[in-house]
């Protein structure tokens, strides 16, 4: 693997974008969907992340769905959040630490979304 060092901000966007994705997925799978703005739209990631905050903030409200399927957007939708954060926070003041946090963020927050997408996909209408 590519030293640390050698991260670009496009490779780390891709990242977000990706985990992003997983999010707008199960939001366009929920018995009322959520549709979230698209990244092709060229939207800014300030946008984006106050869709995925809204999201979070309303995913408690969210009707016809386990809550195992809720807590696992809810968790989701911060995990990205607190990725976007350490994104910011490892563009300012690159440290390997710093890297590492962005890249658990990110994965966690597509993991836990991995069963419920599956639950999501098998219960549709």
């Amino acid at each position: 693997m590519a030293d640390w060092k050698d991260i670009t901000e496009e490779q780390l966007l891709a990242q977000l974008a990706n985990g992003y994705h997983y999010i707008s997925v199960a939001c366009s799978l929920l018995p009322l969907p959520i549709t979230l703005p698209s990244i092709e739209d060229g939207i800014a990631l300030s946008d984006l992340v106050d869709s995925v905050a809204h999201t979070a903030q309303i995913s408690d409200e969210l009707p016809m769905i386990p809550e195992r399927v809720v807590a696992s957007l809810f968790t989701s939708c911060t995990q990205w959040l607190a990725g976007t954060h350490m994104f910011a926070t490892f563009m300012a003041d690159p440290k390997e630490y710093k890297l590492d946090c962005f890249a658990m963020c990110i994965v966690s927050s597509r993991e836990s979304l991995t069963e419920a997408i599956d639950w999501l996909a098998d219960n549709q209408e």
